[in-house]
C-alpha cells in the first residue's frame, strides 16, 4: 500500500498557535516583529482639487543629531504628520500572498515545511541664486523648512550652516531639482525629539503626477532595495516612465508560500532593463475601509482626563486600543519619565528578586538593560507603584500629545480612503546603478483591475 503524505494547511497552522502568540504581552513595551525596513514605502493620492497628497514613511537608524531628510517637491507644500499604522494596514490588507489548492486525497497529514515569511511637466526655474526660505515650523516631532534656490552649492551650503548632516548628498545630486526650480522640504529632529519619535510625515501640493524622487536616494541605496507605492485615485495608476511587468509564477515557491517572491520580481525587472514596476494589487480602496481608523474609535479618550494616577490612565489606553508601536511608546516615555528611585531599587527588587550580583552584571549592557527595563515598568507600573513617589503626571497633556501625533493622523489617513475610490499597489527593487530616472505615474482607466491573491492547482505524486 503506498503512503501519501499532505502537507496541513497553513491557515490551520496559525489558528492553533495564535491564542499562545497574541497572550505573550499585554502592555504598549512589547516585541514588534518588523516590516522589511529595508523598502521605501510612499502613499500618492491623487486629489479631486489636482493636488497630489503624499505620505512617506521615513526610516533611520542612528543618533538624532545624524538625522536630516530632504525631498524635492514641484510646488510649496502643506506639511503634516502621518502614521506608521497607515503602511502596516496597507501592507495587511493587500499583500501578495501565494496559495496552493490541492485535490482531494486520503493521506496522512504532516506540518508544513519551515518558510520565511516576506514582506513583508516641467517646471519653470526660480530667479536667483540665492536660498530662499519659504516656511520654517515645528510639524510633529520635526523642525522644517521649506526652501528653494537655482543654485545647487548655495543650497547645501545653506542646509549645512543651519544644522542638516548630508553626508554624500551634495550639489551634483540636487542640482537636477534646482534647475527646475523645485521647492525642498527639509527636516530635521527637533531638540526635544529622539529617534524614537520619527513618523511618517505628509505633504500636499500642486503637481499633475504623482513622482518619486529616487535619483536621492541612490547615495544610500541597498542592492535590490524595494520600492513599495500605493496610488489612491479614480482609476488604476500606472508607471509613465518605467516599464510594466509581470512576474514569472511559474518560478514562484509555491510550497513555501512564496518565499523567493522577491527575486522572481527583480529577475523581472532586471530583465526589463532594471527599471520596471509590477502591479501587486488593483481594485477598490474599500479594502482599507475602517481597517487604520474606525469612527468613534478613540471617543472615550477625554474621559481619561480626569486619571492622575499613571497606573490606571495607561491601564485606559490599553482598553481603547491604541497601536502598540514605537511611536506609542515614544509618547509614554515622554509623559510617564520613570523615576531615579525606580532604576537604583524597583528594578533591583522587581526584576531582579533583589539579586544585586545579577543587577549589577545587567547593568553592563546599558542597552539591553535600558531595554529590559523600559519593558518590565511600563508594562507593569502597579509592580512599581511603591517606588513611584512624587510622579509629576499631566493626563490632559498627554492627551492632547495623543490626539495631535496619533488620532488625528489616523483620521485623516482613513478620509483619503473615502474620497477617493481606487487603490493600486507598485512594486519594484532597485540598485543605486539603476536609480537614474525618477519614476512617474499616471493613470489608465481602461485596465483591469488585479487581485493580491494568487492560487495555484496541486496534486500529490
Amino acid at each position: 500500500m503506498v503512503k501519501r503524505v499532505c502537507f496541513i494547511s497553513l491557515t490551520l497552522l496559525l489558528t492553533l498557535m495564535t491564542p499562545h502568540s497574541t497572550q505573550a504581552c499585554g502592555g504598549f513595551f512589547c516585541s514588534n516583529v518588523p516590516m522589511n525596513q529595508a523598502a521605501e514605502r510612499i502613499l500618492f493620492t491623487k486629489r479631486n482639487d489636482g493636488k497630489i497628497t503624499t505620505h512617506v514613511q521615513i526610516q533611520f537608524s542612528g543618533s538624532k543629531t545624524d538625522f536630516a531628510w530632504i525631498l524635492p517637491v514641484p510646488s510649496v507644500p502643506e506639511l503634516g504628520i502621518s502614521h506608521n499604522s497607515v503602511f502596516q494596514q496597507l501592507q495587511f490588507a493587500t499583500q501578495p500572498t501565494f496559495q496552493l489548492e490541492w485535490e482531494e486525497s486520503d493521506c496522512e497529514f504532516l506540518p508544513p515545511p519551515i518558510f520565511r515569511n516576506f514582506d513583508d511637466g516641467v517646471l519653470e526655474a526660480a530667479a536667483g541664486g540665492d536660498v530662499e526660505v519659504i516656511a520654517e515650523e515645528r510639524i510633529g516631532p520635526y523642525d522644517t523648512a521649506i526652501i528653494t534656490s537655482t543654485d545647487p552649492t548655495a543650497m547645501t551650503e545653506w542646509l549645512v550652516n543651519n544644522g542638516y548632516q548630508l553626508d554624500a548628498l551634495g550639489a551634483d545630486l540636487l542640482r537636477p531639482y534646482t534647475d527646475m526650480g523645485m521647492y525642498f522640504i527639509a527636516l530635521r529632529l527637533a531638540p526635544d525629539s529622539d529617534v524614537g519619535d520619527l513618523q511618517p510625515i505628509s505633504m500636499t501640493y500642486e503637481a499633475q503626477n504623482p513622482m518619486i524622487p529616487i535619483k536621492l536616494t541612490a547615495i544610500a541605496a541597498e542592492p535590490n532595495m524595494g520600492v513599495q507605492v500605493w496610488i489612491l485615485g479614480q482609476d488604476r495608476a500606472i508607471p509613465e516612465n518605467y516599464l510594466h511587468v509581470e512576474i514569472n509564477e511559474a518560478a514562484i515557491d509555491w510550497l513555501n508560500f512564496g518565499s523567493n517572491y522577491d527575486q522572481v520580481l527583480t529577475d523581472a525587472a532586471d530583465e526589463a532593463g532594471g527599471q520596471a514596476f509590477t502591479t501587486e494589487y488593483a481594485g477598490k480602496s474599500s479594502i482599507m475601509a475602517d481597517r487604520i481608523y474606525r469612527p468613534g474609535q478613540y471617543d472615550n479618550l477625554g474621559l481619561l482626563s480626569s486619571r492622575t494616577d499613571p497606573v490606571s490612565f495607561l491601564e485606559g489606553l490599553l482598553i481603547l486600543g491604541f497601536p502598540r508601536d514605537a511611536q506609542m511608546q515614544s509618547l509614554i516615555r515622554r509623559n510617564i519619565t520613570i523615576p531615579q528611585r525606580v532604576w537604583d531599587e524597583g528594578v533591583l527588587q522587581v526584576i531582579y528578586r533583589g539579586d544585586r550580583e545579577r543587577y549589577e552584571e545587567a547593568k553592563k549592557d546599558s542597552v539591553t538593560f535600558q531595554a529590559t527595563v523600559e519593558r518590565s515598568f511600563y508594562n507593569n507600573l502597579e509592580a512599581y507603584r511603591e517606588y513611584l513617589g512624587d510622579v509629576q503626571f499631566d493626563p490632559v497633556a498627554f492627551i492632547s500629545d495623543i490626539d495631535n501625533i496619533i488620532v488625528t493622523p489616523l483620521t485623516e489617513a482613513q478620509a483619503l480612503f473615502a474620497d477617493h475610490p481606487y487603490l493600486t499597489r507598485l512594486y519594484t527593487t532597485l540598485s543605486a546603478n539603476e536609480m537614474t530616472v525618477d519614476p512617474t505615474f499616471a493613470f489608465n482607466p481602461d485596465l483591469l483591475e488585479v487581485s493580491n491573491i494568487h492560487t495555484a492547482k496541486a496534486k500529490y505524486e
